[in-house]
């Protein structure tokens, strides 16, 4: 099982590192108030009857915490991974779907649970996969009406409409990004004005006429009837996002990475309600997963590669008018690709990488 099959690590790897892009003519997002915060992080084993395990992405709701990723037992085939957190360990609960693998989960404050990814069919053709904790146990919804297809992310309405994205179509050579509205067992696509992107990365979901799609490559905004790229933000694949965290409708922000000719760099983006504008990070070898607004501001996740590409968890934070390195949760060879925060917990999950995969799991108490 390579470890490139997660989602977001998938996803950005699609642009050319040749690609190179200068933000000259560009603003940059405005200084915040703050300080460096120094997570205290607590790792929690992730213990399962799996040889190779891989954490992608981690959800609260209801109480509960959830973390979804793959599994194998060391074949080519995988299965999708769904661990929760029960008297202060992590436990697996069954899923109805033997092959694939889960790439997103959302849960509400009800304890309902959503988890997104990829199955495969005999003949190995991938094909979405949604699945719906309600009433103790898993269970798989059927997806749309498509031949082939992946879901790359999931989130919640707040009026309990399921919205999903990713790639769809007839055949692999057709197939491109979509969004899904899941409601009431119906489903009904938005892909009008996505049509030349290659895949739906996440979501941003703030009410049914207003929602932030990331893209490979682009970054557009639904109005309730189409999508619409965002014109000043590079859309040759030089930036891919694959993450964002709303704090309201007019501050949101998003991360991913940049492919320059020197290699992978880490990118933020700040929305102000009237434009998005790029963020200050580090400049150096390293890449962003998934990034969150905590108590005590911007907090992004992913990995940083050193001279002989060994990768090792990668922590950013919000520091004034800009975002550098804090404390990470291990100094092993490993990448963090879900960070979830809820009620002053921060939670992340991504996958130690040695002979083998295995999940890694902490959390740190910001307040």
């Amino acid at each position: 099982m390579q470890s490139s099959s997660t989602r977001r690590r998938a996803a950005i790897a699609v642009a050319s590192a040749t690609i190179t892009t200068t933000l000259a003519g560009w603003a940059l997002a405005p200084a915040s108030a703050g300080v460096v915060p120094a997570p205290a992080w607590t790792v929690t084993p992730v213990d399962l009857p799996l040889t190779d395990v891989m954490l992608d992405d981690v959800a609260t709701g209801g109480g509960t915490t959830w973390a979804v990723g793959t599994g194998s037992d060391g074949g080519e085939a995988t299965s999708p991974v769904i661990v929760r957190r029960v008297d202060g360990s992590w436990a697996a609960t069954p899923t109805p779907a033997s092959t694939g693998q889960l790439d997103a989960i959302a849960a509400d404050p009800t304890g309902d649970a959503w988890a997104a990814g990829v199955t495969y069919d005999e003949n190995g053709t991938a094909h979405p996969l949604l699945l719906n904790w309600e009433g103790g146990a898993w269970s798989e919804i059927k997806g749309p009406d498509v031949l082939v297809g992946q879901f790359s992310d999931i989130a919640l309405g707040t009026d309990g409409t399921v919205w999903v994205s990713g790639f769809a179509g007839e055949t692999d050579s057709s197939a491109h990004a979509v969004v899904y509205q899941y409601a009431a067992g119906t489903w009904t696509l938005h892909d009008d004005g996505i049509e030349g992107a290659l895949n739906g990365n996440e979501l941003a979901v703030i009410a049914p006429d207003d929602i932030w799609l990331a893209l490979n490559p682009g970054l557009a905004h639904f109005d309730g009837s189409r999508w619409t790229l965002v014109q000043n933000f590079p859309d040759a694949g030089s930036h891919i996002l694959t993450s964002f965290a709303v704090s309201s409708r007019n501050d949101i922000w998003a991360a991913g990475v940049e492919h320059t000719r020197r290699g992978e760099r880490p990118t933020i983006w700040h929305f102000d309600g009237r434009r998005w504008s790029a963020a200050r990070a580090p400049k150096q070898s390293a890449q962003l997963y998934d990034i969150e607004v905590t108590s005590t501001g911007p907090i992004a996740v992913g990995e940083q590669f050193d001279a002989d590409l060994r990768a090792t968890p990668f922590v950013l934070a919000l520091d004034g008018a800009r975002f550098v390195e804090t404390t990470t949760p291990s100094t092993d060879d490993a990448v963090l690709t879900g960070l979830d925060d809820v009620d002053g917990r921060l939670w992340t999950v991504g996958t130690y990488i040695g002979a083998g995969f295995s999940g890694l799991a902490a959390y740190a108490d910001l307040d």
